[in-house]
């Protein structure tokens, strides 16, 4: 569960897209805490990582 829209929506407009809810153990309250499970799958982050370096000028480029 996102306590925090703003959090969400920075992860919606990295890509990361929701994929459900469950829940995590948590050791250092020796319990489960309910949470939303965000996914970004390759070809998505591929995508954006070109798209983001043809937006570069050519000289700052990642070799």
């Amino acid at each position: 569960r996102v306590v925090n829209p703003a959090s969400r929506r920075v992860l919606e407009k990295c890509a990361f897209q929701w994929c459900g809810a469950g829940l995590c153990r948590v050791k250092a309250l020796a319990a489960s805490v309910p949470v939303d499970r965000f996914l970004l799958d390759r070809r998505t982050w591929v995508s954006l990582r070109a798209w983001a370096a043809s937006a570069l000028p050519h000289g700052m480029r990642a070799h």
